[in-house]
């Protein structure tokens, strides 16, 4: 895969667009609670994404999985992700007495945006050299600064979405989603079958 394939891959699944919906029922449309939800979850998928950049291929080996097995699981982790968005599908959680710092850790930072999908994406890119994972760094510190944006803007965004424009986005960005997922699976059975 090369960088560009990846950067489209990581902003697919992260989706900072479709997660608005989840954002205004968390925040109750308050601004200072978009802010915090913001720069919560921006940052935790910085801090996982990069650990998985730099240390992600090691963590397994030491556990002794190899990268085809990796890039298999993840084309069938991403693969229902990608088919509900499709469908219309959205997230449902339970959100009685909801701590919004904490929920904009997990679920919002991880699993929604730092997923198991979008690990495997930059643990699969070809990261042995430095100077792909410097390159792989930025890009991951601008998608996190996008997520930011997106969020931070959320409440702008509102006047501008309506729920069929997002519906329209979550199912194009479910094509992609499974597009990727497929072709994570069968780059990962070739290579075993080699």
């Amino acid at each position: 895969m090369s960088i560009l394939n990846t950067a489209l891959g990581l902003i697919a699944i992260s989706e900072p667009v479709g997660i608005l919906p989840l954002i205004y029922k968390v925040s109750n449309h308050e601004p200072s609670k978009v802010r915090l939800i913001s720069r919560v979850s921006s940052l935790t998928y910085l801090i996982i994404m990069l650990l998985s950049c730099w240390i992600g291929r090691e963590l397994l080996s030491v556990i002794g999985i190899t990268i085809n097995s990796f890039r298999i699981a993840g084309g069938l982790i991403l693969l229902p992700i990608g088919l509900r968005l499709i469908e219309g599908a959205s997230p449902t959680l339970n959100l009685e007495d909801a701590n919004v710092y904490a929920f904009a850790h997990i679920p919002i930072g991880m699993p929604l945006l730092a997923g198991p999908a979008a690990v495997s994406l930059v643990i699969l890119e070809d990261s042995n050299s430095i100077g792909t994972k410097v390159v792989l760094s930025l890009v991951i510190a601008s998608i996190a600064l996008l997520i930011y944006s997106v969020f931070n803007l959320s409440l702008l965004l509102k006047q501008f979405i309506n729920d069929r424009l997002l519906d329209t986005i979550n199912r194009f960005t479910g094509m992609i989603l499974v597009a990727i997922a497929v072709q994570m699976v069968v780059s990962g059975i070739k290579a075993v079958m080699v």
